[in-house]
């Protein structure tokens, strides 16, 4: 994907997470980081900077840090998720991403589109629309419309 449709794609999949404008910010910067250290470093493009253990491994690590330090956590943690969706989003292109540094094994998921190519605007739209349709539910859902049936839910399974 251009460093566009990854800015759009993560900060639609972080909007309907309910992450809050800070964390859609920073999941954002993150969506672009895997190419950007390519292109500070110079090196192969979807090599190192596109395993998906090291950011893993730093998102696991900032759930964690968030706990003793919340905002430093919680943004190293949502960059994180921004270069974890970087690498779900190129997954899914017809190249793939490394399963291991320095292997030619890679992950493909789906093989949808390819890069600058109309393919990869249709599945960045699908992905957009989709995100919306999953935020427009989940307010629908905790609207006060849905509260009688939780209420008559509770009274069902917890007597009167």
């Amino acid at each position: 994907m251009t460093w566009k449709s990854h800015k759009l794609v993560s900060a639609a999949i972080a909007y309907a997470i309910g992450l809050p404008l800070e964390g859609i910010i920073a999941v954002t910067i993150g969506s672009i980081t895997p190419d950007f250290i390519e292109f500070v470093f110079k090196i192969k493009h979807r090599g190192v900077s596109h395993f998906w253990g090291i950011y893993a491994l730093v998102f696991l690590f900032a759930t964690y840090h968030a706990l003793q330090q919340p905002i430093a956590g919680l943004i190293i943690k949502w960059t994180s998720l921004g270069c974890l969706l970087h690498l779900f989003e190129d997954a899914m292109s017809k190249a793939g991403i490394p399963m291991f540094p320095g292997t030619f094994k890679r992950i493909k998921l789906g093989q949808l589109y390819k890069t600058k190519y109309p393919s990869e605007a249709i599945v960045v739209l699908a992905i957009i629309v989709l995100c919306g349709l999953v935020k427009a539910i989940k307010i629908y859902l905790h609207t006060d419309t849905w509260q009688p049936v939780i209420l008559f839910w509770d009274m069902i399974n917890h007597g009167m």
